[in-house]
């Protein structure tokens, strides 16, 4: 879920054609440590993540959201998760 909250991000970012720069400065971080959360190097806060969409103008839930459920977000309660 960190993955998908990061690549959402970076998707509402770009869409509304923002540099990290830019969107660093109205957070007051810094255009690194944006990096990181959009490349799910960094695990974003949930109060940073509000304010993320609060300067992108998005619901929060938007970051949230899955196209299509993937085949790792299912979990057997019968099996242990497969190791990779």
């Amino acid at each position: 879920m960190d993955l998908r909250v990061s690549a959402h991000l970076r998707a509402h970012r770009q869409a509304r054609s923002m540099t990290l720069v830019e969107l660093a400065g109205l957070l007051g971080i810094s255009h690194q440590q944006l990096q990181k959360y959009e490349t799910g190097m960094n695990r974003i806060s949930a109060g940073m993540l509000y304010e993320v969409a609060k300067r992108l103008d998005v619901p929060l839930a938007d970051f949230f959201v899955c196209e299509a459920p993937a085949e790792e977000d299912f979990v057997s309660p019968s099996q242990p998760p497969e190791v990779k």
